[in-house]
């Protein structure tokens, strides 16, 4: 599958609207499709092992 498939189709997975796509992959075209990704990602599905303080301090 080519790369800017790829790229559409993430989106759309994640509730992009349509007429937004073309701007996103202008924006994000230097990113790799993982960065991308990941970027994207709601946040439930993230892959962290730990848990995240906005205060930029680990929780207890």
């Amino acid at each position: 599958m080519d790369d800017a498939v790829k790229r559409i189709e993430l989106l759309k997975n994640y509730g992009y609207p349509g007429e937004a796509i073309p701007t996103l992959l202008r924006k994000t075209e230097m990113l790799s499709y993982e960065k991308l990704e990941q970027i994207i990602k709601p946040y439930e599905e993230t892959d962290t092992d730990h848990a995240i303080s906005f205060t930029g301090r680990p929780q207890q």
